[in-house]
């Protein structure tokens, strides 16, 4: 059976305002769909509890574990933020594995300990802070950093 060319229109029509619409909650939608958060997932926090910081960039306070082993040019510092639905706890037993490697973990915001609400101008703001923080306080050349995103 044939559809008339004016069914045809008018089911056009519909895919149309369709495809709008979901286009348009994608976008009004996209921080709670890109970055969902997540509670802390670390079992055991006490064991890695001395490696804990904190930073506060725009008030809001982030929260990450540095494992600082010496860092130089051979050994330079890996700075993980994760991915953009990750919780970094469950990293911490695994860095054992990585023995002579300093390693700069943070939670973006909204995930495990770190405060707001993620949105893509907050985190790479935050990265920049902390990488700027680390290279004050610790004494740790940009060129000696490495970001693992």
């Amino acid at each position: 059976m044939f559809m008339s060319k004016k069914n045809l229109l008018l089911g056009i029509k519909i895919l149309i305002v369709g495809y709008i619409v979901a286009c348009g909650f994608a976008y009004l939608y996209q921080p709670k769909l890109i970055f969902s958060g997540q509670p802390l997932q670390l079992e055991d926090r006490e064991k890695y509890r001395e490696y804990e910081i904190g930073v506060t960039h725009d008030g809001i306070p982030l929260h990450g574990w540095f494992i600082n082993k010496g860092v130089d040019s051979e050994n330079p510092l890996i700075i993980y933020y994760g991915d953009s639905d990750e919780e970094l706890s469950h990293l911490l037993p695994e860095l054992e594995k990585l023995n002579s490697r300093s390693v700069l973990l943070v939670n973006y915001r909204g995930f495990g300990l770190s405060q707001g609400r993620p949105d893509q101008k907050g985190v790479i703001g935050d990265a920049n802070a902390i990488a700027d923080l680390i290279q004050e306080k610790e004494s740790v050349a940009y060129e000696d950093m490495v970001l693992v995103c």
